[in-house]
């Protein structure tokens, strides 16, 4: 409803990777891009190596670039998610912690959702919010 809302942006972006949409996902993104400032082809990047992910179904190591941006925004874990990296995912969720609603229902940890460790952690986090 609101062209200018950078926040349904992305998560139309996150949409579109996760139905393998990705040029759709590619012009959503590129609004989020304008809309916050961000380099387009930086952002774009990100699209780019979840696709070739999704293609060749072997991880993609992100460069240290979209690293540093990524952990800007706090998008580690869900970026070596999408790019297909299981124990460095499960890493950062041991290191930093994280939303257990994130944790059970964002999209980019569905390839996870039934590795053991990603079970105990879930659980753990589970005594932690007190359910």
């Amino acid at each position: 409803m609101d062209p200018c809302n950078s926040d349904a942006w992305l998560w139309l972006t996150i949409t579109y990777i996760s139905k393998e949409k990705f040029d759709d996902a590619r012009k959503a993104l590129t609004n989020w891009a304008e809309i916050v400032g961000v380099n387009k082809n930086r952002a774009l990047l990100f699209v780019s190596l979840v696709e070739g992910h999704v293609r060749t179904g072997q991880p993609v190591t992100p460069p240290r670039i979209l690293v540093n941006i990524v952990k800007l925004w706090r998008f580690t874990k869900p970026l070596y998610a999408y790019l297909g990296h299981k124990e460095k995912t499960i890493e950062l969720f041991e290191k930093e912690g994280g939303s257990l609603r994130y944790m059970r229902y964002f999209p980019a940890y569905d390839f996870i959702r039934n590795e053991p460790d990603f079970k105990e952690l879930i659980k753990n986090r589970k005594k932690d919010v007190g359910l």
